[in-house]
């Protein structure tokens, strides 16, 4: 290999790199948006529960 051969391939595994944090960076981003929405909805889901279960006292 030549040493421009050398050079192109680390150039093309510093790319590679560089879009793999990207990725990375937006798939965490992702995750901490999936978490926050499931928080809501084991919120929303709690307060259902309650509800129903009050309820269901009060109709005893």
């Amino acid at each position: 290999m030549g040493f421009l051969d050398n050079v192109t391939s680390a150039v093309n595994r510093r790319t590679a790199a560089a879009g793999r944090g990207a990725d990375k960076i937006k798939l965490n981003a992702r995750i901490g948006e999936l978490n926050k929405q499931r928080q809501g909805l084991a919120a929303q889901l709690g307060t259902s529960l309650y509800e129903a279960a009050a309820n269901e006292k009060d109709g005893e």
